[in-house]
C-alpha cells in the first residue's frame, strides 16, 4: 500500500492562496465540480471556472495569507497603488483530498473576525 498524504481544508485553502499569488495552476486543489461561493454572491461551478477566478485574476491585484484557522485562512486582497487591502475567510470543504466547495466571508476587524 503506498503512502498517501491527506492534507486539512486549513493546508488546501492555504496552498490555493499561495498559488492564486504566484498565478500558479492550482487545478490539482479543486474538484472538477467544485463550487465557490463568491464574496458578491455569485456561485462559480467547476474547477476551470474557479481557478480562473482566483489564480488568473490580473496584475493589478495579489492575495496573501493572513491568518491560518482552524479550518479556515484569512486572506488579504491588494489592490496595486491602493493602501490597505480587502480581508476576507476562506473556508472549504474537501473530500478526498481536494477541495469540493469554498465560500468567501468578509471580515471586518483586524484579527480577522467574521463580520
Amino acid at each position: 500500500m503506498g503512502s498517501e498524504t491527506t492534507h486539512s481544508v486549513r493546508e488546501l485553502l492555504a496552498a490555493l492562496v499561495r498559488l492564486a499569488h504566484e498565478q500558479a495552476d492550482a487545478t490539482a486543489l479543486l474538484h472538477a465540480d467544485a463550487v465557490l461561493h463568491r464574496l458578491d454572491g455569485e456561485r462559480l461551478e467547476g474547477r476551470a471556472e474557479i481557478v480562473d477566478a482566483i489564480c488568473t485574476r490580473g496584475i493589478d491585484t495579489s492575495l496573501r495569507v493572513l491568518a491560518e484557522r482552524v479550518d479556515s485562512v484569512v486572506v488579504a486582497l491588494e489592490v496595486r497603488g491602493i493602501p490597505g487591502h480587502l480581508p476576507f475567510e476562506l473556508r472549504g470543504r474537501a473530500r478526498e483530498g481536494v477541495l469540493v466547495e469554498l465560500w468567501m466571508d468578509v471580515v471586518s476587524a483586524p484579527d480577522g473576525a467574521r463580520r
